[in-house]
């Protein structure tokens, strides 16, 4: 009789075992399908942040002291080394001629068109002169193809050589050694500088 009650006490905890490692092995499951997810989750990063980057870039800024590390002043080398200029030979100025380059982006001037170009000083080979194109604007925001009531509500009343049409002159604000020389044609900027004020290449 104890023998029987043995084995039935033996079968039973046998069973209950049994049963115990069956509710144990679904566990498992929940765990298997969490793997897919993760990459779903990295794939969303990259992507946000590529549209972060896309964000549209604000137009170069001429002035007050030059244009980003290309300044006023700088030598031949100095032009150079900022990494904004191209066309730029040799270490002496020729007041716009060949070698004094032009700003990178710019087309090559010519005779028609000198947006972008670069005069050295003759004297001191030191910059002494950087001309707009295109985007490039002043921080008021007056560029090439600015009209002249943006230029009165930027600068004001205006230092003119021969009023509207011609050539005019406007503070830089922050450097007094400086000056913005500007050709306006038919109502609009047609030609933008940053000039020395010493500048000795031309007028």
């Amino acid at each position: 009789m104890r023998n029987v009650l043995k084995l039935t006490a033996v079968a039973a905890i046998a069973a209950l075992f049994t049963s115990l490692s069956a509710c144990a092995t679904p566990a498992p499951t929940p765990t298997a399908s969490l793997p897919p997810a993760s990459p779903t989750t990295t794939a969303v990063t990259p992507s946000a942040s590529a549209s972060a980057s896309a964000s549209p870039v604000q137009a170069d800024m001429l002035g007050p002291f030059g244009y980003g590390a290309l300044k006023i002043g700088a030598t031949k080398a100095e032009a150079k080394a900022s990494g904004l200029a191209e066309g730029i030979s040799g270490s002496k100025g020729q007041c716009g001629g060949t070698g004094d380059g032009w700003l990178k982006g710019a087309q090559k001037p010519t005779d028609e068109n000198i947006g972008g170009m670069l005069f050295f000083s003759a004297t001191t080979g030191k910059l002494i002169s950087i001309y707009a194109y295109g985007e490039v604007a002043t921080p008021e925001g007056i560029k090439v193809g600015s009209t002249v009531a943006e230029l009165k509500a930027a600068f004001g009343k205006l230092d003119a050589e021969n009023g509207a049409a011609g050539q005019v002159y406007a503070p830089v604000a922050g450097n007094s050694k400086a000056t913005y020389r500007i050709n306006v044609i038919d109502g609009k900027v047609n030609e933008l500088s940053l000039d020395s004020v010493g500048q000795d290449c031309y007028e």
